[in-house]
């Protein structure tokens, strides 16, 4: 399957990222250790409703639904539809504008994208990951308004650049959730409080936690820990017993994570 779109997370949260290693098997031995998770029937009904799937495709959905694997041929027929259920749903709450949808429904079968093609579908997906991020609740109406307006903005008022900075934190949060670094608890929590000069002193050791875990996160994606310590850090960060051996590989990683920071 060649859809040019980003992992699928319509209704749940992404699964952690895939090892290289894992990134090379089938799409059946990949669904026995990552669930496959399906929209919800109302959202469904809604793309039918406004035309954004036929109702083959609604029939299909609704007849795989629940199964524990699909077929590599479904599984491509499935995110096609979550695809554009969630692009018709991105356009009804004016986060890309009518001729972004189409175009992105134009491109779905391609096997290729010309330079030109890529640079637009990016800017869709940016988009697309900010509808994810408020469906998470990281963030509010207005401040996903603000943001997809600002997607493609790079000189900002006094007043608007600290407001986009936020939102840019909320984000991040919402990412770490998709890949599991962070509970949906968690991303609530941060969405609520990030923005406040001050905590009291049963918050603030949640915070501490989750800008711990944000901070493993950052070093990840920037390539200085692989997932194993990713994830090690993660489930070791508010513990405050360790066995010597734990302690050592925290140790590590803090080394790591302090490498080209300010």
């Amino acid at each position: 399957c060649l859809l040019h779109t980003l992992p699928s997370s319509m209704s749940s949260p992404l699964r952690r990222p895939l090892t290289a290693s894992a990134s090379e098997e089938s799409p059946q031995k990949k669904q026995k250790t990552e669930a496959l998770t399906f929209l919800d029937l109302a959202s469904l009904q809604s793309a039918f409703d406004g035309q954004s799937i036929t109702e083959w495709e609604q029939r299909f959905y609704n007849d795989i639904r629940g199964r524990g694997a699909l077929s590599e041929k479904q599984l491509c027929i499935k995110q096609k539809v979550e695809l554009k259920v969630q692009l018709a749903d991105a356009k009804s709450r004016k986060v890309i504008t009518d001729w972004e949808y189409k175009f992105c429904v134009d491109i779905i079968d391609k096997e290729s994208l010309s330079e030109k093609q890529s640079a637009i579908k990016s800017k869709v997906d940016r988009k697309l990951s900010l509808l994810r991020s408020h469906k998470m609740q990281a963030i509010s109406d207005w401040e996903l308004e603000f943001i997809a307006s600002k997607i493609d903005v790079e000189t900002l008022s006094a007043k608007q650049a600290p407001i986009k900075a936020l939102i840019e934190k909320k984000l991040e949060a919402a990412a770490a959730h998709e890949a599991e670094v962070l509970s949906e608890w968690e991303v609530k929590f941060f969405a609520t409080n990030a923005g406040k000069e001050e905590l009291s002193e049963k918050q603030q050791p949640h915070m501490q936690r989750i800008q711990t875990k944000l901070r493993s996160f950052r070093a990840f994606r920037a390539g200085k820990i692989n997932d194993w310590e990713l994830q090690f850090y993660k489930d070791v960060a508010a513990k405050t017993e360790l066995s010597e051996k734990q302690q050592q590989r925290k140790a590590a990683i803090e080394t790591k994570l302090a490498s080209g920071e300010d």
